[in-house]
């Protein structure tokens, strides 16, 4: 990759993008800029305008490459083409099924469905017909894996809404059991010993009792 040098002619030296936070460089959409160069250069710019758009653009390029990376290791390619690349932007930005995904979203959908996309893979390859064969090895495997994906958008959505909200619940369910709620079973528990009612019972009633009903 070409060293990205500096846009402002007094200066040339090479800007080094590390992190989307670090925010000591700024990218114009054609050019970059030392911070401190851009400041200079172009003292009336919103710097905080600019330094959003560069994070955006930086985070971008990271996730991109992450999903990169995972996908020439998982299909064995030393390389992706700008038309599969084009593809998989396509996808990001919603021109394939009308809804705008992340890089890393994808990325997870990858491996959140990694086993179903070998399962069809493995058919595929076991089917000897020669159209389903060839869309089970490199690229032409990732693009049928793309297409399937672009499918389960929904259906991803739906798994990570439900598993959030089974996380929600069993994180209730942990405090409800902590050290720190002991002292209360035990003090309903000797409040109404008489009434024969276990403490997950006196602790619910006591739950219904804060909740108004007057409404």
């Amino acid at each position: 990759m070409p060293k990205l040098l500096c846009a402002n002619p007094l200066c040339g030296d090479e800007v080094i993008p590390s992190s989307p936070f670090k925010h000591d460089c700024i990218f114009d959409g054609r050019k970059w800029w030392h911070l401190d160069c851009f400041k200079k250069t172009f003292p009336n710019k919103r710097i905080d305008r600019w330094l959003e758009k560069t994070e955006t653009y930086i985070s971008d390029n990271i996730e991109k490459e992450s999903l990169y990376s995972y996908l020439k290791s998982e299909y064995d390619l030393s390389g992706l083409s700008i038309s599969l690349k084009n593809k998989i932007d396509a996808i990001v930005h919603g021109s394939v099924s009308d809804q705008k995904i992340s890089y890393t979203k994808l990325l997870d959908m990858f491996k959140y469905f990694h086993n179903q996309l070998a399962d069809s893979r493995d058919y595929r390859r076991r089917s000897n017909i020669e159209g389903m064969v060839v869309t089970s090895y490199g690229e032409p495997c990732i693009r049928y894996d793309l297409n399937t994906l672009s499918s389960k958008i929904n259906e991803y959505d739906m798994k990570m809404a439900f598993n959030k909200s089974q996380a929600d619940q069993n994180s209730r369910t942990l405090s409800l059991t902590s050290p720190d709620m002991i002292p209360f079973y035990k003090e309903q528990q000797y409040k109404d010993m008489s009434s024969g009612k276990t403490i997950v019972q006196n602790m619910m009633d006591s739950m219904w009792d804060e909740i108004d009903c007057s409404e």
